[in-house]
């Protein structure tokens, strides 16, 4: 884990004339929770627009798509330790900022961090690779922007503790771009590379080598997931020997996996009462009252708010 926590040593706000705002960044990166020895070379950029005195300086600011965003901002940086302290003025005056980037090389490795904040000089985020592989997550905490969540996932929204608890287990992660999208539906490979990763089960080796299914290879990124469902019978997939995981996943099939991976048996109690194949399973997950209020057919396209849902009420016996 590398953190950047960009901190003000010093502000002094000035919104007149062309005068700067002098700033002391304090800079700290750490490495797998250490402070990080490593020299680091980075680089800001802000998009935003330039306004200048009139209407729409003392007015209105400019509606958001009525413009290209250009760099308004930017300045680079060289921290030799840990907590270096950057001198930069910064002239605030007839400048919007939508958004700071951050491009960096640290031991010979670069990173990015993409929408930070809205200020080039102050902010918190997380930044999270192994070592330092060149990998990019999304800064995901810095005002009220996100909530320390996602940049889409308001802290009132219904699934707002669910989606948390997915992340703060690292069950679920967000897309490049910050945000988690709890709305759009989620396909078969998907929706079991989130359901697998719940638990630390005890996974024998796979031992197929070829296909599993006719439409599941070995060189594609969920293979590993659909190998350990099937060695451990959480899965059996169509009749007519694919798995279809680019199809959107239903709430039936959705209630079957995820009643398997958790482990619920399937008593006579629930057998004997449901003709159709997915009544026990839609059952078990009434009775543990893990069926979020949006879903209102076992046909329904399960979301990726909705499986969070699941997954968080099931794991927590709410």
């Amino acid at each position: 884990m590398l953190v950047f926590v960009f901190a003000i040593g010093v502000s002094i706000p000035i919104v007149m004339a062309d005068i700067s705002t002098p700033t002391v960044t304090n800079v700290y990166f750490e490495k797998d929770g250490e402070p990080c020895e490593e020299d680091i070379e980075y680089t800001v950029n802000c998009y935003g627009y330039t306004s200048w005195p009139g209407d729409e300086w003392f007015g209105e600011e400019l509606e958001e798509g009525s413009y290209t965003p250009e760099v308004v901002y930017s300045y680079s940086a060289s921290c030799p330790e840990y907590g270096c302290e950057i001198y930069e003025d910064y002239y605030m005056n007839y400048r919007h900022i939508d958004y700071c980037d951050l491009d960096g090389t640290a031991d010979g490795e670069s990173f990015y961090l993409s929408n930070f904040g809205n200020l080039p000089y102050t902010g918190s985020c997380d930044y999270s690779m192994e070592g330092f592989e060149n990998e990019s997550r999304q800064c995901d905490t810095y005002f009220e922007i996100s909530s320390g969540l996602f940049s889409d996932v308001p802290s009132d929204y219904v699934y707002y503790d669910a989606i948390s608890y997915l992340k703060e287990n690292g069950i679920a992660e967000g897309y490049e771009d910050g945000t988690y999208k709890p709305d759009n539906t989620i396909n078969r490979a998907e929706f079991l590379k989130v359901v697998m990763s719940v638990n630390d089960l005890d996974m024998p080796a796979c031992s197929v080598t070829g296909s599993l299914f006719s439409d599941v290879v070995g060189d594609v990124w969920y293979f590993d997931y659909v190998c350990d469902a099937v060695t451990l019978n959480v899965i059996s997939g169509y009749s007519d020997g694919s798995f279809k995981p680019g199809q959107e996943i239903n709430f039936a099939e959705a209630a079957k996996i995820i009643v398997n991976v958790f482990g619920y048996e399937l008593s006579n109690l629930y057998t004997n009462d449901y003709v159709e194949w997915y009544g026990a399973y839609v059952a078990i997950l009434q009775d543990k009252d893990a069926v979020p209020a949006s879903i209102d057919s076992v046909s329904h396209l399960i979301t990726r708010g909705e499986v969070a849902e699941m997954i968080y009420r099931l794991a927590n016996d709410l």
